[in-house]
């Protein structure tokens, strides 16, 4: 089962999320960024991330920073939250590294819909990886055999 963290600072955002994907996902929930921050570097991260934009002391592209700069974290799809209606937020989501952008209040089927996109595009990625890391060791084999 794939987990998914939902960090917002609403309760009842929390609470609702988990109720609609609580029996396809994993769901942990987190009410800060530092309180994300801190469980990702002491347990199993998950697949996805939701982030809220607008939270009290840590916003949004503060985390979705400190998740890239770790080599541990770099490779979570991150999906915002955010109830901000201008596109320039959006925009700046994206531009900042996040998957995708979804606008509160969330829509049920919009949500798993991204999600599950957004974790096929990283198997995409992930398998793209690996068969990389494959050509790469055959091609250095082929060149050991060849001087």
């Amino acid at each position: 089962m794939y987990k998914v963290m939902v960090v917002d600072d609403n309760a009842t955002v929390l609470a609702i999320i988990k109720a609609v994907l609580g029996k396809e996902y994993e769901i942990s929930t987190m009410e800060s960024g530092v309180q994300a921050l801190g469980y990702l570097k002491e347990s199993v991260p998950p697949d996805v991330i939701l982030l809220d934009l607008i939270m009290p002391g840590m916003g949004g592209l503060e985390v979705l920073k400190l998740l890239q700069e770790d080599p541990k974290l770099c490779n979570i799809a991150v999906i915002i939250l955010s109830g901000m209606k201008r596109a320039d937020y959006q925009v700046q989501a994206i531009q900042a590294g996040a998957d995708d952008f979804i606008q509160k209040p969330v829509n049920g089927d919009i949500l798993k819909f991204k999600i599950k996109h957004s974790l096929e595009v990283r198997e995409i990625q992930r398998k793209n990886q690996f068969y990389r890391e494959q050509i790469r060791n055959m091609c250095d084999q082929l060149n050991g055999l060849l001087n």
